[in-house]
């Protein structure tokens, strides 16, 4: 079995720093959804299920293309 650590520090409504053995996290809820500073999003499906998914990033160098025609 393992072993969490996690503590919460609210900063306002819905605004709150996460303590954690892994790092500090900053997290911000609006309506249903909870986004953190670490690139997770989370869903709120009801009262104790929720689902995780990673906050897409735009591809790194994606058409930007150097190449010369000429």
């Amino acid at each position: 079995m393992a072993l969490r650590f996690r503590k919460r520090i609210r900063l306002g409504k819905h605004a709150w720093v996460n303590l954690s053995k892994s790092g500090p996290s900053l997290s911000a809820k609006a309506g249903p959804f909870t986004l953190n500073s670490k690139g997770k999003a989370t869903t709120h499906l009801g009262p104790g299920l929720s689902y995780q998914s990673d906050i897409p990033t735009p591809a790194t160098g994606a058409g930007t293309s150097k190449t010369r025609k000429g």
